[in-house]
């Protein structure tokens, strides 16, 4: 397994020893109430979730095709509203809500991307 990294909500970095270590600092992410994870692989690569409400916003660079990605909702329909996403260091960010998914889809990602290195196959993903 590569080695990761992982900062919630501007903290320190602390690593991740496996599958089950970033579970349980998810876990502990959620019950605090927190609103941004960043998560670094040992080549380059890594994932970002912002967290506003039940919504989420996704990204994710690959080293390897050194391209950028972000998560999206293709069964949005309707009124493509900004919502506000707080970061760490006080600015907001606004994303559409069509690119955004639910909190628990966005966590998952991160679980995924910890086990395979790449994009979650459980989330669409348009290329920035």
């Amino acid at each position: 397994m590569h080695a990761h990294t992982i900062a919630v909500d501007g903290g320190p970095d602390r690593q991740v020893a496996d599958l089950k270590d970033l579970k349980s600092l998810l876990a502990e992410f959620r019950r605090g109430g927190g609103e941004e994870v960043f998560l670094n692989r040992d080549d380059g690569s890594w994932t970002a979730v912002l967290i506003s409400g039940d919504r989420a916003f996704v990204s994710l660079s690959i080293e390897i095709d050194r391209e950028n990605y972000f998560a999206v909702d293709p069964d949005f329909a309707g009124a493509d509203a900004f919502i506000p996403f707080r970061l760490s260091n006080g600015q907001v960010d606004e994303h559409p809500r069509s690119s955004t998914v639910t909190v628990d889809d966005a966590l998952a990602s991160i679980e995924d991307f910890v086990s395979t290195g790449t994009r979650s196959q459980r989330l669409n993903w348009q290329q920035t």
